[in-house]
């Protein structure tokens, strides 16, 4: 995703941003929300599934491309309207519970600082 938010920024038109956070919940809704104004959700197929010649307990690999989304937007009724603030609001909580990892750093931050000085042994 950072790949292609990369590519679309790079031609000067839009500017598109990924940021990732680990949250440690189940995989099984996929919530797509766009611009705040349109919320996609459906429900995972979820496979059980473990590394290749592994004694590594099982993972949940979460099936996306088969999920059937259900789509509200800002500009339907005033039920659809409610779906997406609501996604919206929930989305922004679970934001606020998640962890950037380490690895997802796009900008290198500041440098560390230099070490301070030993402060010397009283006399």
């Amino acid at each position: 995703m950072s790949a292609i938010a990369e590519r679309l920024t790079s031609g000067g038109r839009v500017t598109a941003e990924c940021e990732y956070r680990l949250y440690p919940g189940l995989p099984r809704d996929k919530i797509c929300v766009f611009n705040r104004e349109l919320a996609l959700h459906g429900l995972y197929d979820v496979v059980a599934r473990t590394v290749q010649r592994s004694s590594e307990p099982e993972f949940y690999d979460p099936k996306g491309y088969r999920t059937d989304l259900n789509v509200w937007s800002r500009e339907g009724d005033e039920d659809s309207k409610s779906v997406v603030a609501t996604w919206n609001k929930h989305l922004d909580d679970l934001w606020s519970l998640a962890s950037a990892p380490s690895w997802s750093s796009l900008t290198p931050g500041p440098p560390p600082a230099p070490p301070s000085p030993p402060t010397p042994a009283p006399q």
